[in-house]
C-alpha cells in the first residue's frame, strides 16, 4: 500500500497536542501512478493553484514519491521541495551504529553539512567491525543519496512529516491488532471505508443514499434525514466490519459511487 496525506500545516489544539489542518488522506493498493492521479485530483480540486507558491514533499526517499515533485510544478514560478523525513533519516543513523555518542556524532555532521566529517567516521566504523560493514556503508550510502533533501529539513515551512504515525494509527491497526488473514479484495473494501471515515465522511448516510437510489420508485421511501435522525451510536470501534458483513450477504455496496 502506499498513502499520502495532503495538509497546510500544524496547529495547536491543546498544550502540546497538534493536529494537521485541511487534513486529507489518500491511499492506494496498486501501482504508484494512480496515488499521484489521486493526488493530483485532490490537489486541483480543493485548491486554487494559482495562489498556491510552495509545496513540499516528505517521505522515504522513495522514488515514486521524488518523481511526484515533478508532477506538482503546477506552473512556472512554483516551488517544491523535497524533504527526507527525521524519521527514516534517524533511522539510518540508529543502524550504522549502537553507540549513543557516535550516533549524536553523524547526527550533527548530518545536522552541519559537513559531509567529508560523516564519510571519515562511516569508513572507520566499517573498519573496526568488519562483519556490519555491508549494513554500515548500505545506510551510510542511503543518507548520502538523499544529503541534499536532508538539509532541506532547516526549510523554516517544513514542519515534520507525519505519515508513519499515520499508517500505524489509521492502517496498520485494522490488519495486525490480532493475527487473522485477508483477501486482497476484502483488504481494499476496508481501506476505502477506513479513508471516508478519517476524511470525515459519514459512511451510514452513503450506504443508505446508495441504498435508497436501488430501490424501486415509491412514494413511502423515507428520506436519509428520517432514516438517520435517531440512529444509535455505533455499537462498538469494529461497526466498519459489521458492516462489511452486510455488505457481503446482499448490502448495497457504497464504493462505487463515492
Amino acid at each position: 500500500m502506499k498513502a499520502a496525506v495532503v495538509h497546510t500545516g500544524v496547529e495547536n489544539i491543546t498544550g502540546e497536542r497538534n493536529r494537521l489542518k485541511d487534513r486529507h488522506v489518500l491511499a492506494e493498493t496498486g501501482s504508484a501512478y494512480r496515488l499521484r492521479e489521486k493526488l493530483l485530483d485532490h490537489i486541483t480540486t480543493h485548491y486554487d493553484l494559482e495562489r498556491l507558491s510552495h509545496i513540499i514533499v516528505s517521505g522515504d526517499g522513495a522514488a515514486w514519491i521524488k518523481n511526484s515533485t515533478v508532477d506538482l510544478r503546477f506552473h512556472k514560478d512554483m516551488q517544491v521541495t523535497y524533504v527526507l523525513d527525521r524519521f527514516h533519516t534517524d533511522q539510518a543513523v540508529n543502524h550504522i551504529t549502537p553507540l549513543t555518542t557516535i550516533r549524536e556524532h553523524l547526527r550533527t555532521c548530518i545536522r552541519k553539512d559537513q559531509k567529508r566529517y560523516f564519510q571519515d567516521t562511516v569508513r572507520a566504523l566499517a573498519d573496526h567491525d568488519p562483519k556490519r560493514a555491508e549494513t554500515i556503508l548500505a545506510k551510510a550510502a542511503y543518507l548520502e543519496r538523499h544529503w541534499h533533501a536532508i538539509q532541506n529539513q532547516k526549510d523554516p515551512r517544513f514542519t515534520g512529516c507525519s505519515i508513519e504515525g499515520h499508517i500505524s494509527s489509521i492502517f496498520a491497526y485494522l490488519f495486525t491488532d490480532r493475527p487473522k488473514g485477508y483477501s486482497i479484495r476484502m483488504m481494499e473494501k476496508i481501506l476505502s471505508l477506513r479513508l471516508l471515515e478519517v476524511n470525515g465522511e459519514d459512511i451510514r448516510e452513503l450506504y443508505l443514499r446508495r441504498y435508497i437510489e436501488n430501490m424501486p420508485p415509491t412514494d413511502d421511501i423515507p428520506s436519509i434525514n428520517e432514516m438517520t435522525k435517531d440512529r444509535p451510536s455505533p455499537p462498538s470501534e469494529h461497526w466498519l466490519r459489521e458492516l462489511f458483513k452486510h455488505i457481503n450477504h446482499g448490502g448495497n455496496p457504497i464504493l462505487n459511487t463515492v
